[in-house]
């Protein structure tokens, strides 16, 4: 799913990113270390499940990857997870394909 469930599967049922988190882990890390809307950056962001669970912790979030495909699937899942919380202002998604990093 798109919208914030615990894994993003692909259409043959595998993780759509392998290095995903736990909500629930990525929640207790987030409210250890941060307040209430301070910035959280994940410079690996995957799928998005740090910045889900930013928006449900009312912290703003800055995501980075080099997987486009990735990002695509983040942007859904924190924009539906932000317009269902009425903070869109919370999303910022950036990513670099590896073409752009070479010299």
């Amino acid at each position: 799913g798109v919208d914030g469930d615990e894994w993003v599967l692909d259409s043959d049922g595998a993780k759509v990113c392998v290095e995903q988190k736990p909500l629930d882990l990525l929640q207790k890390f987030i409210t250890t270390y941060t307040t209430a809307s301070e910035v959280v950056c994940d410079f690996f962001c995957g799928t998005g499940s740090t910045g889900v669970a930013c928006v449900h912790l009312d912290r703003r979030f800055l995501g980075c990857d080099v997987d486009c495909e990735a990002v695509a699937v983040a942007s859904k899942r924190v924009s539906a997870v932000s317009s269902s919380k009425h903070r869109q202002e919370s999303l910022h998604m950036y990513w670099r394909s590896a073409s752009q990093t070479e010299t």
